[in-house]
């Protein structure tokens, strides 16, 4: 009883933080690094989180709605602040015993001032047993960016996990340093999730960074034909 109390009031902090104004932060929750694994065929997945996630990072909501039309492809909507991100999430790769899966995950990113900002990543992700490894980077207009997340899965389907996360200029005049989080899932039901996720700059004198939000699951009753 206890633990359900605080989970729903972590849950209610974490969407009471949703009137603050930021800029964008985006990422695979609560983690900084993404993976490539699409939500599935006709499933939508809402998540809502307070952060301070990116560089240079800011504090304030974030959303996003995902939604897969189709089997291995998933399309992406999300803000934080007045800024808009769309994007989507192709997997080319599907994982076996012995190879990793592989996505193209493209966005754009429309800012408040009406710049906008593409990115171009690829990411990679490999499951043995009870531990999953994600990682890659990609390119913007001006950044490059690289990460690798490490997660130990527990049997009900919550995860923990440790994060490195690297994200600068082409060509920086003060060189950015890398960011180490550690991140938790913790699975209440098959559609409903808690996040977690706090990190630190790796220099004498860090910035402190993190993440706390909920996720929904809206899954079809049905089974549509282009899910095979």
């Amino acid at each position: 009883m206890q633990r359900t109390t605080m989970r729903r009031a972590i849950a209610t902090v974490a969407l009471a933080g949703c009137i603050a104004i930021a800029h964008p932060a985006w990422a695979g929750p609560p983690f900084e690094t993404d993976d490539p694994e699409p939500v599935d065929c006709h499933h939508v997945e809402v998540d809502l989180a307070q952060g301070r996630q990116g560089e240079p990072a800011a504090t304030g909501p974030i959303w996003e709605v995902d939604y897969g039309p189709t089997k291995n492809v998933e399309l992406s909507l999300g803000g934080q602040g007045g800024d808009v991100e769309i994007a989507s999430a192709v997997r080319f790769l599907p994982e076996t015993k012995s190879t990793p899966q592989v996505g193209f995950l493209p966005a754009l990113t429309i800012k408040a001032n009406g710049e906008t900002e593409t990115f171009l990543p690829f990411w990679a992700q490999k499951t043995v047993g009870a531990w999953t490894v994600f990682g890659g980077g990609g390119v913007s207009h001006g950044d490059e960016f690289t990460g690798i997340t490490v997660l130990h899965n527990a049997a009900h389907g919550s995860s923990i996990g440790v994060e490195y996360y690297h994200e600068s200029q082409h060509h920086p005049i003060v060189p950015s340093p890398p960011r180490l989080g550690v991140g938790y899932i913790d699975q209440v039901s098959p559609s409903h999730a808690l996040m977690f996720w706090i990190g630190r700059q790796l220099q004498p004198s860090p910035a402190y960074y993190f993440y706390i939000g909920v996720q929904g699951i809206i899954a079809p009753k049905g089974h549509a034909s282009n899910c095979q």
